[in-house]
Formats: structure tokens, C-alpha cells, sequence
């Protein structure tokens, strides 16, 4: 028995090894590759019983494969940057509303709840932009604002304490492009983005067999151009969104290629920001798909994750601080 639960973590080891080396945008190996976190988090309850039975094959595997997983996601999991803590100079809020799981009210008391100078919104519907502007105390708080919404996902919306200088609404993939007035001559571009999620194939019983990124990440990679003339700019940078992609996934990597991922700089456990609405009583998420990312000179203090809320989005927060 020892020698069969061994060759779980070998394998999940041996997953990942091959993953790193030849990462995957399609099949089942690029399904796998989205679970890598959760496939290395099921080997360490193997870590009592691996003691118990004494069985060194068990042993040694289990731990090899915990020692791979806490190098390879520990920094995700877990910050110890020195900023942590600090004070900020900009606070912003990202949150993907999901069409049809709430009502405009329920949303504006939500965001009423909220602390952030700058929030960022996908999936904004007709009636949810209707009842933001309608309501006295979030036009108060975010006197500038951009509210494109759609009755599909593909409504948008920016709300701002700070001037909005310049904004642009891009259609592919669905964007807002604003460029903050601070104050004293400080500006900065911020990037509210909604990528498309990839292909899923299901399976006779109902679970997922496949994977198939090539749409998403031919959207990922119109983004990025965008984004990199941002960053050739003399203007800091928040690009910040429900990007449907994980951070085992390379399209993170073509996205975040320069930038810096406030959870990772600041973030404590996995900020996982996801999970199918059904499970939304769990109140955790369990992927990381929306982020909050920064141009080089600015720096994360906090950040946060609500899952709180109806729907199958947390609100993702940070607090940041600013060249």
C-alpha cells in the first residue's frame, strides 16, 4: 500500500518537472497544468500517513514532492517582502460581478462597502450601471467615471476618486485604457481588462477531460501589446482585471513579462479568486485568474481578496505606493 500512495507525489513531481519544461496551451496536460497547486496541496496530506507507515520510498517522496511544491509556489502562497504593511498612495479594487448573480442594488451596496480609490468592474449589465449612477453617495466618492455596459459579459466600468485625464474603451479584448490625474503633475495609466476564458471539454460524466487556450491567449497577447507601450511611457502603470488565466499557465508569463504581480509582492496565502458559482457558500476561492499588476517603480503594500459575495468572483484589492 505504501509503495502505491508513493507514486501520487512521484508523479505529481514528475508532472510538474515535465510542465516546466514543455508548458502546455491545449489537452489534458494543460488542464493539469491550471491544478498543479491544488494536485501539490493533495500531497501534503500524505505527510501524517507517510510518518506513520515508515515506508522510506513514501517518505522521501512525499517530502521531495512538498519541498518541489513550496518552491514552486511558496512565493505565491505566502509574502515576505519588507513593504508589506506600509503606507500607500493609491488604493484599487478589481471585481468581475458576473452577469445574472446579483441585482444592481446588491452591487452598490457591496462597492458602498468598500474602501479603494479606484475600482475596476467587469461584466457591468444595463441595470447595475443604471443603479451606480443612481446612487448619490457612489457618484459622491467616484465623481469620474466610465461605465460601458452590456447586457453579456462584455460590459466594463471604472470608477474613480481622481480625474480622469484621458480614457479609451478597447473592444479586443474588452478594455478600459485610463489615464489618473493625481495631482502636482502625477499621472498614471491604469488598465482595466476582461480576456475571454479558454475551452473546456467536458466528459461523459460531466467532468472537465480538456483544455484549449488559443483563443484566450491570442486575446492575452493583443493586451500585452498594448500594455508594453503603456510601460514605454514615462507614466506608472495598473493594469488590473479578470484575466482568466492561472500563474502555471504560460500566457501568465506573456502577460506579467516586466511587471509585477501585487499578490506575490505582497499577498498572503494562495489569493485564490475564483470558484464556480455553486460552490460560492464555501465563501474561498480556487483559482487565481484576476490580479492587480504594477509597472516596475510601483510597489504593493497590501492586498486583499473577498469572497464574501454571491457570484463567482472575489473582490481583489490593493493598496499600493507610487514613484
Amino acid at each position: 500500500m505504501a509503495r502505491l500512495l508513493a507514486l501520487y507525489p512521484i508523479g505529481v513531481t514528475l508532472l510538474a518537472l515535465l510542465l516546466t519544461i514543455a508548458p502546455q496551451r491545449t489537452g489534458i496536460l494543460a488542464l493539469a497544468q491550471i491544478l498543479l497547486p491544488h494536485l501539490f496541496l493533495t500531497v501534503l496530506v500524505l505527510l501524517p500517513p507517510a510518518f506513520l507507515m515508515r515506508d522510506r520510498a513514501l517518505v522521501t517522496a512525499v517530502v521531495v514532492a512538498s519541498i518541489v511544491g513550496l518552491m514552486r509556489f511558496g512565493s505565491e502562497w505566502a509574502s515576505f517582502s519588507p513593504a508589506a504593511g506600509a503606507d500607500s498612495d493609491l488604493s484599487v479594487l478589481s471585481w468581475n460581478l458576473e452577469v445574472g448573480a446579483r441585482d444592481g442594488a446588491q452591487v452598490v451596496a457591496a462597492l458602498r462597502a468598500t474602501v479603494a480609490d479606484v475600482i475596476a468592474l467587469q461584466e457591468l449589465t444595463p441595470d447595475t450601471a443604471a443603479a451606480i449612477e443612481a446612487d448619490a453617495q457612489l457618484t459622491d466618492r467616484y465623481p469620474h467615471r466610465v461605465l460601458r455596459p452590456d447586457p453579456s459579459v462584455f460590459g466594463m466600468g471604472l470608477l474613480s476618486a481622481h480625474p480622469i485625464a484621458a480614457h479609451e474603451v478597447l473592444d479586443d479584448p474588452v478594455a478600459i485604457e485610463a489615464h489618473l490625474d493625481l495631482g502636482a503633475g502625477s499621472i498614471i495609466a491604469v488598465v482595466n481588462a476582461h480576456p475571454l476564458p479558454g475551452r473546456i471539454t467536458m466528459g461523459p460524466l460531466g467532468l472537465p477531460i480538456g483544455f484549449d487556450a488559443t483563443g484566450r491567449d491570442a486575446a492575452l497577447e493583443r493586451l500585452r501589446g498594448r500594455i508594453e507601450r503603456l510601460m514605454l511611457a514615462d507614466e506608472p502603470l495598473v493594469l488590473l482585471g479578470d484575466f482568466n488565466v492561472a500563474p502555471t499557465e504560460p500566457a501568465y508569463r506573456l502577460l506579467s513579462d516586466g511587471l509585477r504581480d501585487a499578490h506575490v509582492e505582497a499577498g498572503q496565502g494562495p489569493g485564490w479568486t475564483w470558484r464556480p458559482s455553486r460552490l460560492e457558500a464555501l465563501r474561498i476561492g480556487l483559482l487565481r485568474i484576476d490580479y492587480v499588476f504594477t509597472s516596475a517603480t510601483v510597489g504593493t503594500t497590501r492586498t486583499s481578496v473577498d469572497c464574501s459575495r454571491p457570484g463567482d468572483h472575489c473582490l481583489v484589492g490593493a493598496s499600493l505606493r507610487l514613484p
